[in-house]
């Protein structure tokens, strides 16, 4: 049996596992990505946030949702395989498939109604405007 497979979650597992951290005072973090092409930008920004948090929770972008993000030729590597590789590093705690918009604050508005702490925020906007996602 492979040793991440005990990082994949569903979103209720997920919220449930949250709650739980936060009885205990824990951070949450989570992010979001494509992760299609995984390189060192990707892995520096995810131990970055790793680091801001207790429990890092990434959310992996569906098939389809990469379809529409990236164009028709896209993604290269399933969603399977990109949560595979993404629950490889240690920086990641746990990891999900989503169809929805990516937008975070979407997400975490309706699955998690703000339970969730983001300090990979400002991670995001500094990579964005470095290009890296």
């Amino acid at each position: 049996m492979n040793q991440f497979n005990s990082k994949f979650k569903s979103r209720a597992e997920i919220s449930e596992f949250c709650a739980l951290l936060r009885s205990q005072a824990k951070q949450v973090g989570f992010t979001s990505g494509v992760f299609d092409l995984l390189h060192a930008g990707h892995v520096d920004y995810l131990a970055q946030a790793r680091a801001a948090c207790d429990f890092l929770v990434v959310g992996i972008n569906a098939d389809q949702s990469v379809k529409k993000l990236k164009g028709t030729n896209r993604p290269l590597v399933s969603a399977e395989d990109r949560a595979k590789i993404i629950a490889a590093l240690a920086s990641v705690d746990a990891v999900f498939v989503f169809e929805e918009n990516p937008e975070l604050q979407k997400i975490l508005q309706a699955y998690w109604s703000g339970e969730l702490v983001c300090p990979a925020q400002s991670l995001l906007a500094s990579l964005k405007r470095a290009k890296h996602i």
